[in-house]
């Protein structure tokens, strides 16, 4: 057999907006009565938008009996403004609006469905997980005439009570579905619209601290990089990654990647060997960036035996050269509505090649990096800076450089010197449920100079300017496809030994990547 409640959600999910709700009736101990639909309730009172378009309250601990009647019709002729109805009453927006749909009070909550009573007299009926934005109407509405039916409730079984009184006719009374005259069935009863008008506020919290419902791609993916080329490290990298999201809209919601990425936090735009993890909960979020095969701070990569799952030849590397990359990177910070910002403990790894002259300068300390984010519901915006300064004047060791695999920089490097800024930005668009399309620019210069044993002096000075422009198709529910085109000018001024002079690239390289969906 069909219930009421299949029957209603039926109706809805056919109709959409459907004029149907449920008002109680109060009856105190000393008879009496009060009727509406609840807006609020908590530890002592009950709040209601009564019949005749007010706001009333009635004691918790007064309440005898609580009487629950089914309407089709609106049942208040005019709403009258006041504080106490203004404070609960709600903007609500669905899809990332810009605009609230209706105005109105929760009058009741049944698992993920929402039931308003709205400004105009309608009930309305939505998914908790639908509304992307819930505000408190704080400039309130307008009293005017609404359409509306007087409905007479017939007071069912509570004859000890006598100013029930009939006035009209048998056949036009509403009886009560059902009728809570035990204390404990009350208690139950108004508890749970207690702590259904908590979850509903809960709820409301958190549409302005996620800037969307759905942060991170929930689906697992596996994907193929097909870029050939590098300019910015000298190894390549692991061919495949995988990723995966899960969560809930507006609740916790974390991410992990593993494999050949290029995140979009790093000042590099080529994939690296990493490990990645983001989370989201509340007003809080975080991110963890490491690099697989360096992942303690101060831990070396590029001199290291086999670093790179597949190095490059010698032919292969250029004779003039600056690359980066990270042992790890820890990320925190808060949002606000469309804001996020973020502070993050990072560690840069920095290599210098000027013939056979080999430099690779350690993370001896962390590099605080920061991120301004602002999302809208088709686009976000990203910006990114952070400057390093390593350095020793004295008593250089393995720990703090390296020259290659083997020789120790003891003894040979007296005190050296490395400045790195870096500035990122990028917005990324969506410009269709399966095309997006970003731009990156990266800026980073940065300044190295040395001091030998044998008194002579080294330096680089090096400035790139990285263009990227990517763009990402869906095909179907199981392939997705990302393609790139970047623009290097990478710059470097050198005097290392014998050698000096400047090397400029100026390139276009083509890349991207191939995924599966799961």
């Amino acid at each position: 057999m069909i219930n009421r409640f299949s029957i209603f959600l039926l109706a809805f999910l056919l109709f959409g907006t459907v004029h149907a709700a449920e008002v109680y009736t109060f009856v105190d101990q000393h008879c009496k009565i009060e009727t509406g639909f609840i807006i609020d309730t908590d530890e002592d009172r009950v709040q209601l938008l009564n019949l005749d378009g007010k706001s009333s309250f009635i004691d918790k601990d007064s309440v005898r009996f609580v009487l629950s009647y089914d309407i089709l019709e609106n049942p208040i002729a005019r709403l009258y403004p006041s504080e106490q109805l203004n404070r609960n009453l709600r903007k609500i927006y669905v899809d990332q609006s810009d605009k609230p749909i209706f105005s109105g009070w929760p009058i009741k909550i049944i698992e993920d469905l929402v039931i308003f009573y709205d400004t105009n007299g309608n009930i309305q009926v939505i998914e908790m997980s639908k509304i992307t934005k819930v505000e408190d109407d704080i400039r309130g509405f307008s009293s005017r005439p609404m359409v509306a039916k007087n409905h007479y409730f017939s007071p069912g079984d509570v004859s000890s009570c006598s100013n029930f009184k009939k006035k009209t006719k048998k056949s036009e009374l509403i009886y009560p579905t059902r009728i809570y005259g035990d204390q404990i069935q009350i208690e139950e009863f108004l508890s749970n619209f207690q702590s259904n008008f908590i979850k509903f506020r809960s709820y409301q919290e958190r549409t302005h601290l996620y800037a969307k419902p759905i942060l991170f791609p929930k689906s697992t993916r596996l994907g193929i990089n097909m870029n050939n080329q590098r300019l910015e490290t000298p190894y390549n990298v692991m061919p495949i990654y995988v990723q995966w999201g899960s969560g809930e809209a507006y609740r916790f919601q974390s991410f992990y990647q593993i494999g050949g990425v290029a995140p979009e936090i790093l000042p590099s735009v080529e994939p690296q060997s990493l490990i990645r993890s983001d989370l989201k909960s509340h007003i809080f979020h975080g991110s963890f960036i490491g690099n697989i095969s360096a992942l303690p701070a101060g831990t070396e990569f590029f001199s290291a035996n086999g670093t790179g799952f597949y190095p490059l030849s010698k032919e292969q590397v250029k004779k003039v050269f600056t690359g980066t990359s990270l042992n790890y990177l820890a990320l925190m910070g808060i949002d606000w509505r469309k804001w996020s910002l973020s502070v993050a403990n990072y560690y840069p790894i920095q290599v210098i090649q000027v013939q056979n002259e080999f430099r690779e300068i350690f993370a001896t300390s962390s590099t605080p990096l920061f991120r301004l984010m602002y999302t809208q519901k088709n686009f976000r915006l990203r910006g990114i800076f952070a400057q390093s300064n390593y350095g020793a004047s004295s008593n250089v060791n393995d720990t703090q450089i390296a020259i290659d695999n083997e020789q120790s920089v003891v003894g040979i490097i007296s005190s050296y010197d490395l400045k790195n800024l870096m500035i990122r930005g990028g917005i990324d668009i969506d410009v269709s449920d399966d095309i997006r399309v970003s731009f990156d620019q990266i800026f980073t210069r940065g300044e190295y100079s040395e001091t030998k044993f044998s008194s002579s002096n080294n330096y680089m000075d090096f400035q790139n300017n990285i263009s990227q422009f990517k763009i990402e198709h869906h095909f179907g529910e199981y392939v997705n496809m990302f393609g790139t085109l970047t623009y290097f000018n990478l710059k470097q001024d050198y005097k290392f030994e014998s050698n000096s002079g400047s090397d400029i690239t100026n390139q276009f390289v083509v890349g991207g990547s191939f995924e599966f969906i799961f």
